[in-house]
């Protein structure tokens, strides 16, 4: 009340009354005010409490989400399940950075917020953002924060920790509310803000699996980037259908440049979008260099792909880092604990240990089977610091004890699938390392590797790794001659290869290389193997083979050749070859 006016008289009135004061109340007082001159006994005021406004602290909705369809209807049934059972839901939903774990969480909530009346409480935990420089919020500020959004007052919230959570569970007991804690480090970090009974749904989101949380009864969703579709349509919606359906060549291959990241996505059409006359086909020219890609998909500091991953690197312990840069190294697009074992030069366990790690800190995908994918722009980002970090002897050594990994496995498979066969590699003359235990598990291994093998090659020769190149391609005979594995690979081409130098191969003719090679780029097996094209066999080889049919080897398990009865037209061996002073390379090439 101002003291001024309550004693400034007004102005005569017209009826001839005398003046009267006039009281003015400012500020932020509110309810009853209550002004007397003397009081000659008790006074009892009987004020009602203030209410305090409904807390509304959800950011907007994103304006350009698309997809997640099947992930928005299990979040609406947990939501759902909370409601009919006036018990808490909280949700994890998990990815790694700009795959679209926020925006999927805000248009959630947004969408079922009519159904809790009482409100929605947000905090950005910071866990992976450059302001917070590598430190989280600390959950008893965030406490504060929430009481006071529900009505407490600073001098009534109470200054132990333990306390303030006792209030906010009991402050949330009866209400119907969101709860939204963005980017979170840990599961200690969200346990504080979490409320014990009532209809309220907590969304929790975080580049890490937050697997701790799961006693707290969390349902986890992991969040991958977008399907084809989902990936159209955000390019659709940002460009325009006109635009996208006039290069629509062009704009697909912009989402799988862009790996199918939302944030890749939207910061690559946001360039496009406030240049109208840009073609797609020239963004998409530029991110081919995968040298600059993530450069040219760089945003607003702290938003940029490159800042993402480089967050997201900045937290992982020095041997997992040093892992993370190897894996740059494998050609393939998956791979499982064995391979990265040799590819460190670690044993299993503690592969799977620092694999599982980069899982938690979702720079690499985990599979149902085992096996483990990189990010086609985590890749660019790890190979990236490599190269700064790493010396190129280093990162070579690595390669060449991946390829010989996959060779000596490769062979052991070989030698299950077609154990009588006649070979040439040295890689037979060593003990295997590793056994399998029949036909089908060989099989098995050669058709999840195929891809990976046939990269290999193809890096290895481009290398010049050629010694190791026909051993791989020799050992994969038993694979090509199997029904399943040749329609796999039937698609596969000579186009960019070439013979190696005729000293990689010393014992190899030019059409031995040739005939090496086409397990790993055509896979004929209606002719047959290279042992049989080669140009003269010496009298310590199959005596009178060359002049006849070549042998049908179903007796000996090739699968799909007729099979012949008589004997095997095989007298000698490879070993027999080497001790009449020739080798088994020798034998064939003559």
């Amino acid at each position: 009340m101002r003291d001024r006016d309550a004693r400034r008289p007004e102005p005569g009135r017209p009826d001839g009354r005398p003046p009267a004061s006039r009281n003015e109340v400012s500020g932020g007082a509110h309810g009853t005010v209550v002004q007397v001159g003397s009081v000659g006994g008790d006074v009892n005021l009987h004020v009602a409490p203030a209410v305090p406004p409904v807390p509304a602290q959800l950011p907007a909705p994103p304006p350009y989400f698309t997809g997640r369809a099947r992930e928005l209807d299990r979040l609406t049934e947990l939501s759902d399940a909370a409601l009919a059972g006036g018990s808490p839901a909280v949700v994890v939903i998990t990815g790694v950075g700009g795959v679209g774990k926020t925006s999927l969480t805000l248009t959630w909530l947004h969408r079922i917020r009519s159904a809790f009346p009482d409100g929605q409480l947000f905090a950005d935990l910071r866990a992976f953002t450059a302001v917070s420089a590598g430190v989280p919020r600390d959950p008893g500020e965030l406490l504060g924060r929430f009481l006071r959004a529900l009505g407490v007052p600073p001098e009534r919230t109470p200054p132990d920790a333990d306390e303030q959570a006792a209030l906010f569970r009991s402050l949330l007991a009866d209400r119907r509310m969101l709860i939204m804690l963005d980017n979170a480090a840990t599961a200690a970090q969200v346990r504080p803000l979490l409320p014990g009974q009532g209809p309220v749904v907590v969304a929790v989101t975080s580049r890490r699996r937050l697997s701790g949380l799961a006693v707290d009864g969390a349902a986890f969703l992991p969040l991958a980037p977008l399907g084809q579709d989902g990936a159209r349509q955000l390019l659709d919606r940002m460009l325009g259908m006109s635009r996208t359906r006039a290069e629509q060549g062009a704009a697909d291959e912009l989402a799988e440049l862009c790996g199918r990241l939302p944030l890749a996505l939207c910061t690559a059409a946001a360039r496009l979008a406030s240049r109208g006359h840009l073609p797609i086909s020239r963004v998409v020219a530029e991110l081919a260099d995968e040298s600059g890609r993530l450069a040219a998909l760089g945003g607003e500091e702290g938003t940029s792909v490159q800042a993402v991953f480089d967050l997201a690197y900045r937290d992982l312990p020095p041997e997992t880092a040093a892992l993370y840069r190897l894996l740059s190294v494998h050609p393939g697009a998956d791979f499982d604990a064995a391979a990265v074992a040799a590819l460190a030069e670690v044993d299993d366990a503690e592969a799977t240990a620092r694999l599982e790690h980069l899982v938690d800190a979702h720079l690499l995908e985990a599979g149902t089977d085992g096996r483990y994918r990189l990010h086609d722009l985590a890749r660019l980002h790890a190979r990236q610091i490599a190269e700064r970090a790493d010396p190129a002897d280093e990162r070579a050594g690595a390669f060449v004890r991946l390829l010989e990994h996959y060779l000596a496995t490769a062979v052991a498979a070989d030698r299950v699938i077609i154990p009588e066969r006649w070979r040439l590699g040295p890689y037979y003359e060593r003990p295997p390392v590793v056994s399998f235990e029949n036909v089908p598990a060989a099989i098995d291994w050669l058709e999840t590797e195929l891809a990976n093998l046939t990269d290999l090659v193809q890096e290895a020769h481009d290398r010049g790794l050629h010694r190791q190149v026909w051993q791989v391609c020799e050992a994969l005979w038993g694979c090509s001659c199997t029904a399943s594995t040749t329609r796999r690979g039937s698609g596969r081409t000579n186009s960019g290869w070439s013979p190696p130098p005729p000293a990689a191969t010393p014992a190899l003719t030019p059409g031995c290389w040739r005939d090496w090679r086409s397990p790993i780029s055509t896979w004929r097996i209606s002719r047959p193997p290279p042992v049989w094209r080669s140009r003269r066999w010496t009298s310590n080889g199959p005596a009178g083979i060359c002049a006849a049919r070549p042998p049908r080897w179903s007796t000996w398990g090739w699968p799909g050749w007729p099979p012949v009865t008589g004997p095997r037209p095989w007298p000698c061996s490879p070993t027999r070859c080497r001790s009449t002073g020739g080798s088994g390379a020798s034998a064939v090439s003559r």
